[in-house]
Order: structure tokens, then sequence, then C-alpha cells
């Protein structure tokens, strides 16, 4: 089976485009792994823990034969290479990783996963201006709930105002 992965990256220390880049130049040389395309980054402020460095984030689409506890691994290996210590929840890091979505490319359909480990759709990322916003530059179509992306970052919007 292949799928189609939508994975976000964000960075709030250091180099943070350094820690980006290396990350998605990795991914792209992996073997089982097709980068399909890359949104726009945006500076974009914390989330949860407002009390830190602003993030750059965007998204990532890629195509692979990887299960996606599997991806998760590898891209659980790059943060920890690029230096992530899980201090706080939410608080800042060096590099973060996050399968957002994933989608069987046989048929379009979505994978559901609720495991230890994963949980597919991520369970925060429909509350994310930082997600959905690069998401909506990679996938404009994209809904959740029969609700469209563009309709829940206008929500988002006047909601943080």
């Amino acid at each position: 089976m292949s799928y189609r992965y939508y994975i976000s990256f964000g960075s709030n220390l250091g180099d943070r485009q350094n820690y980006i880049n290396t990350a998605l130049n990795a991914l792209d040389k992996h073997p089982d792994i097709t980068i399909e395309t890359i949104s726009p980054i945006y500076e974009m402020p914390p989330w949860g823990n407002t009390h830190q460095e602003v993030f750059l984030n965007g998204i990532c689409q890629l195509s692979s034969s990887l299960e996606p506890e599997t991806l998760l691994t590898i891209l659980q290996q790059l943060e920890h290479e690029a230096g992530r210590v899980r201090e706080a929840k939410w608080g800042p890091r060096t590099l973060d990783l996050d399968l957002v979505w994933c989608e069987r490319l046989e048929d379009g359909s979505k994978v559901e996963i609720n495991s230890e480990r994963l949980i597919l759709p991520h369970p925060y990322f429909w509350d994310r201006s930082f997600v959905l916003l690069p998401l909506s530059d990679l996938y404009p179509d994209f809904k959740f709930n029969d609700e469209p992306i563009a309709h829940r970052l206008n929500y988002l919007a006047t909601k943080d105002m």
C-alpha cells in the first residue's frame, strides 16, 4: 500500500531554517519517501505554551510505501538528530515534525489510527493556524468533517482576535 502524507514542520530555536532544511533533505534522500511539494514557510506565533520565540512553520506533502508508525519513527529520529529535547509540553524546540494527515494513494481515503504511539489525523491540527495555513497552500480543497479549510482558517482568525 502507498500513502500520501502531510507532515508539519517547525522550529523556534537556533538556526531555524537550517534545522528545517536538514530534515527535509534527509526525508527527500530516503529511498522509500518522495517529497511531492513543500509549502511556503511562515513565521507564526507559538501555540499552547505562548511564552517562547516565534516559529518557522510549514507543511511537506510526501508519498511513501512506509506505514505511518514507521514514518513516525523516522520523523522522531530526525528530531533527535536536530537536538530536540522534550522538556515542556508545546515548549521550544529545534525541530518539530508531526504527521498531520494521511491518505491511501489507491483511493484517497483517510487513514485513521489511534494507538499508543500515533493518532491520525493529528488530534490538534484543526485548531492550529500554523498547520492549516501552509496546508491550505498545498491542499486548498481540503475538508475535515465537511468543513472547508478556508472556513476553518477564517474561524480561527476571528477566534484569536
